[in-house]
């Protein structure tokens, strides 16, 4: 063993292994450490031993509690990725990674929005619902399995779903919409889903093709293409689902939003705040400091420019 002194955090020690003896670290260690070129106060530190993975994902778990997600409360993660049918454990290390857990579903973070009821508009959803004793996730979870508003507020009772009633097709009567979807070789949800956008059932069933003259609004069709959801678009062509909904989001057209088409910018068109004209809305937002969405949201929804960015009063408070 090395007999050189050494000093450590101001004491002197007549060798290399009193000091590790000392500080009760292997000498050999100790020793090893130095040719690495640690400090004489690193080489005699303890040794670090990491936390097994269970251990580490049981304190993670515990301190993650419960999710609010677009105004709907979840207990826990396993709660939260069975609503949204997300792998449990791909969200877990979106999370560790310093993700949202609205990132870590791959969900888009949203703005609240307003929603009108019987004349009277509220803030948001959750709004809404306390407004007429209804808890927030009933609410919610309604309106997303297609019930209107005033039904989910149970102002007016629900109407009789089709779900489960015979359908004919093409002259055969199907006993549900299930029987005719697996007839025809089609997922329930996409026939269903065609079916609820308009489509006859022999569209729906494929038999003929889809008249896109009388496509309802909400359709999403590229290149002639006709899309049942922007995840289904985004994985044709090779996009995030998440950078697709907020490029549709901020105003960007389809074809632009897919790629199929140069974006021309955010926004092409002029305009003029104060006397100030601006080349772009992006020009404008940056000038104001506000933000380009909530600008453009403003502008859709009749706001003047000076009141889309602050100037002036929103047109709810004058």
């Amino acid at each position: 063993m090395n007999e050189k002194k050494i000093v450590i955090h101001g004491v002197e020690y007549s060798s290399y292994h009193d000091a590790a003896t000392a500080y009760g670290v292997s000498p050999t260690t100790f020793s090893s450490r130095l040719k690495r070129g640690f400090s004489p106060e690193d080489a005699v530190a303890p040794t670090r031993r990491k936390k097994a993975p269970m251990q580490d994902l049981k304190i993670f778990l515990s301190d993650l509690g419960s999710f609010n997600i677009n105004g709907v409360d979840y207990k826990d993660v396993d709660e939260l990725c069975e609503a949204y049918n997300v792998d449990r454990t791909l969200f877990l290390q979106r999370l560790r990674r310093g993700k949202t857990p609205e990132e870590a579903l791959d969900q888009p973070r949203q703005m609240k929005t307003p929603i009108t009821v019987r004349g009277i508009t509220y803030p948001s959803n959750s709004e809404a619902a306390k407004a007429h004793g209804i808890s927030v996730n009933v609410f919610v979870s309604r309106l997303h399995h297609g019930w209107t508003a005033e039904e989910a507020l149970e102002l007016v009772p629900r109407e009789k779903q089709r779900s489960g009633n015979d359908i004919t097709i093409d002259g055969k009567t199907f006993a549900s919409h299930k029987t005719a979807a697996d007839y025809y070789n089609l997922e329930y949800r996409t026939f269903t889903g065609r079916l609820n956008r308009g489509w006859t059932p022999e569209e729906a069933a494929g038999l003929k093709p889809h008249n896109t003259s009388k496509i309802a609004e909400g359709d999403l069709i590229v290149e002639g293409k006709i899309f049942d959801s922007i995840a289904h678009m985004a994985k044709h062509y090779g996009i995030l689902k998440q950078t697709l909904h907020l490029r549709i989001k901020n105003g960007w057209s389809l074809e632009e939003a897919c790629g199929v088409v140069k974006r021309e910018g955010r926004s092409g068109h002029k305009i003029t705040i104060e006397g100030k004209t601006f080349r772009t809305y992006q020009e404008a937002v940056n000038h104001y400091g506000i933000k380009y969405d909530v600008f453009l949201y403003r502008i859709k929804e009749g706001w003047t420019p000076e009141e889309a960015v602050g100037l002036k009063p929103s047109p709810t408070r004058r």
